[in-house]
């Protein structure tokens, strides 16, 4: 058959229906209404298009599949819509994941700018009902070896500090180190911490902290 010969409209329609050879680019294209709806040959396909990619599938419009769309290359879209799973490990072309509702991290987070966010509450947050000896918070000794605590101690108008209690543990025994602001406030009764071993956990409390309202973020070592 001669290059740029068609086969008509059979059907008699007289739409402008036909497919076309294009010899010289070893191409049979179906037209419809005379626009592009099917280029085949050298290596190509086409759908909807007069203007497909140099080797593979160009199609100017949505693909809708309902299995998997297996690729040995590049997939490039403007947009994935539906429920999608990245199989790669590594997506070194993604930079940009938009806003998540959560995220969970099995590893380390390393970032070369600021982590940026609503803060995050304390990790105690607890008002004191007594002076006896409270206990604010409780770790194990064979899974921690201290703690640390940057604390507030709050309660007015009696007072208000805030500090560093760091704890630590060994042979059955206790040490820690306070170190705060001076006390604000008429306060002449000062809280202040004990720790103590009990079993396998280490306690650590507040006493003569009546009314006060402890909040702290917690750093176990």
């Amino acid at each position: 058959m001669s290059d740029g010969a068609r086969i008509g409209d059979m059907a008699g329609a007289g739409n402008d229906d036909f497919i076309e050879f294009d010899q010289s680019n070893r191409k049979i294209i179906t037209k419809i209404d005379n626009s592009e709806a099917l280029t085949v040959g050298n290596s190509q396909v086409a759908i909807n298009t007069a203007t497909p990619a140099l080797i593979g599938l160009t199609v100017a419009g949505d693909i809708s599949a309902s299995g998997n769309i297996t690729a040995g290359h590049s997939i490039t879209a403007t947009s994935f819509t539906g429920s999608h799973t990245l199989t790669t490990a590594a997506q070194p072309n993604v930079t940009s994941l938009g806003t998540l509702t959560s995220l969970t991290v099995a590893g380390d987070i390393s970032a070369s700018g600021q982590l940026l966010g609503a803060e995050a509450g304390p990790t105690i947050n607890t008002i004191l009902a007594s002076n006896s000896a409270t206990n604010i918070d409780t770790f194990n000794t064979s899974s921690n070896n201290g703690a640390i605590y940057d604390y507030t101690l709050f309660s007015a108008p009696s007072g208000a500090r805030a500090g560093q209690c760091m704890v630590i543990h060994h042979n059955g025994n206790t040490d820690f180190t306070d170190t705060s602001t001076p006390t604000l406030g008429s306060e002449t009764s000062i809280p202040f911490f004990e720790t103590a071993v009990n079993g396998a956990n280490v306690e650590v409390k507040i006493a003569s902290g009546s009314g006060y309202t402890f909040k702290a973020f917690v750093k176990k070592l």
